[in-house]
């Protein structure tokens, strides 16, 4: 019988079953060579016991693999996993309410309540709150508010509330004057995902508009600023203007228009901000007027590379060849708007080259770079993407 195997791939996370797992257990047992042929993996045998208490065990394993998976997967986090991916698409989460009733206080007059005091619906009903510290008037009463203590949609019609739980002296009485406001509770998990989708299609904020852009499958980057100042930011942003900057650069057609209706959603850009942006589409509002959007490609910043470095006997023949690939290979990684730090280029060579003692690399710009210090980032702009050419390495071995 054939091995079952666990999956991660294009599909998601496929986990093993305990029956799966016992299965294999199983399997490998009755053909480890050291065991002979005939060792018994049957349900009362010694080594079917101990197989069956390691699979259930590796299944509970498995279990907390697909937990910490659910947790990454909007379609399937549930509660505080669920916030947090919310939260990064621009919405979050609606919390309970409580229900709010006004209510008479009466008494003798002059007579403080604070907040906090218990009223109830009689005969075991539902208990409220005072919600702020009041004094009985003159007249012998006082108007105020009390809240539900449980949240959720509590209902209270008028004169409802009529009973003091934990009174005060000269505090005589109470009653609900009009039916009470309804809270609701938390927002189920259904309906957080609905309107969490409904805030990213539509919302204007710059994080749900880099949230739609991130989920294109062709943009890999995506970097959505705004200056809401009277003010040129440093950036050279106008006033009242938004900067959206993408990459890579796209040339097809349709993909260009995706991203302009991408960027429009299905609310239109922030109201009374402007877009900074040489690359320009148009898309039709809900009004049926054509509406222009803006946003600019990423730059190449054209980096310059040297690597010092010592070695040991171990240093391989095609050593500097292998120092090259690892540093193009880190390089691959930039995002845009990131800095070059030579800590992390330095550790991913150490990593992918033996018997180098000491690295140190160096980034500078320009068609005659000097290198002044080692450690030293190269400072990338927020519309910039450092790209290491591999003309433009130097690797110097040092003595």
């Amino acid at each position: 019988m054939p091995l079952t195997l666990p999956v991660f791939d294009g599909d998601g996370l496929t986990i093993l079953t305990a029956d799966e797992i016992r299965e294999n257990l199983r399997y490998r047992t009755t053909n480890a060579s050291d065991l002979g042929p005939d060792v018994s993996t049957g349900l009362d045998s010694a080594y079917g016991i101990l197989l069956d208490v390691t699979a259930t065990e590796l299944a509970e394993l498995y279990e907390l693999a697909q937990a910490v998976y659910d947790a990454f997967d909007y379609d399937n986090a549930e509660g505080v996993e669920l916030d947090n991916l919310g939260a990064l698409r621009g919405a979050v989460r609606n919390p309970a309410q409580f229900s709010v009733a006004p209510a008479q206080l009466s008494g003798t007059p002059t007579t403080p309540i604070p907040a906090g005091k218990k009223v109830a619906i009689p005969n075991g009903g539902e208990q409220w709150e005072t919600v702020e510290a009041v004094v009985i008037g003159g007249g012998g009463t006082v108007d105020t508010s009390v809240r539900a203590i449980n949240s959720g949609p509590i209902t209270a019609e008028t004169g409802a509330i009529s009973e003091i739980i934990d009174g005060v002296s000269g505090w005589t009485g109470v009653v609900s004057t009009a039916p009470a406001e309804p809270g609701d509770d938390v927002e189920s998990d259904p309906d957080y995902k609905l309107r969490a989708d409904s805030v990213v299609t539509g919302s204007t904020t710059e994080q749900a508009i880099f949230t739609r852009l991130s989920e294109l499958d062709y943009i890999d980057a995506a970097v959505v600023v705004s200056n809401r100042t009277d003010s040129v930011d440093s950036y050279g942003t106008d006033p009242h203007t938004l900067w959206i900057i993408l990459s890579p650069v796209i040339t097809d057609p349709d993909q260009l228009q995706e991203i302009a209706e991408t960027i429009w959603g299905s609310a239109g850009t922030p109201p009374g901000i402007g877009m900074r942006g040489a690359v320009t589409g148009t898309v039709t509002d809900i009004n049926d007027y054509e509406q222009t959007v803006a946003w600019d490609w990423r730059a190449v910043l054209d980096v310059y590379s040297r690597v010092d470095y010592k070695k040991d006997s171990s240093f391989p023949a095609d050593g500097e060849t292998l120092i090259r690939t690892a540093l193009l290979a880190w390089g691959s990684t930039l995002q845009v708007a990131q800095d070059l730090n030579p800590a992390s280029s330095d550790a991913a060579i150490f990593a992918a080259v033996p018997g180098i003692t000491w690295v140190a690399c160096s980034f500078r710009e320009g068609a005659t770079p000097t290198y002044p210090t080692y450690n030293t980032p190269l400072v990338v702009e927020i519309n910039e993407l450092g790209v290491l050419n591999d003309g433009q390495i130097t690797i110097n071995e040092v003595t």
